[in-house]
């Protein structure tokens, strides 16, 4: 998991959840309603393997009121791992239009970083806010890494910050 000296100064823990139990929430698609296709990546994602372990930390900058989000997931095999990243290519396929709650929600394409045995980019925009999000995928776990905003328009923190936490999640499951 990242900490503050992995990424440029100024940056500080503001949540995390290090308890490796698995929660309903860090499984499957939560709240989201389109049409028929994007139902049915929905339900599969429900289908899919649980995490074996889920961790996550947001780091902030309060000078620059920016935030990273950071996620790991184990799964008990490589193709486990490889099933939640043919979620996020379903999603940005299938759920290019669709609700959360009272939320207008849009999955695009994010041209992503080669990073790890395999990674996707996604674009999500929730309620008019947007989040990058990169998916990379090491063995048998994954980790998110989610930048709100124009934080990913900035490849000076996204390329540093996907290389470092693929190389993390190496080290971890080697």
């Amino acid at each position: 998991m990242f900490s503050t000296i992995d990424l440029p100064v100024g940056r500080s823990v503001a949540k995390e959840d290090l308890s490796p139990a698995v929660e309903e929430d860090d499984h499957g698609v939560q709240d989201l309603k389109g049409d028929a296709a994007c139902d049915r990546v929905v339900a599969d994602s429900f289908r899919a393997v649980r995490p074996s372990a889920v961790v996550s930390r947001t780091m902030e900058n309060g000078m620059a009121r920016s935030s990273l989000m950071f996620e790991v997931r184990t799964y008990p095999e490589a193709r486990s791992a490889g099933q939640q990243l043919e979620h996020v290519r379903q999603s940005r396929r299938a759920c290019a239009t669709a609700t959360a709650g009272p939320y207008a929600v849009s999955y695009g394409v994010l041209s992503a970083p080669r990073r790890g045995d395999e990674s996707v980019g996604v674009r999500l925009r929730v309620g008019g806010n947007r989040f990058d999000e990169i998916v990379i995928r090491v063995g048998a776990g994954v980790t998110v890494v989610t930048f709100p905003g124009v934080t990913g328009d900035d490849g000076g923190l996204v390329d540093p910050a996907t290389a470092q936490a693929a190389e993390k999640l190496r080290q971890a499951i080697g």
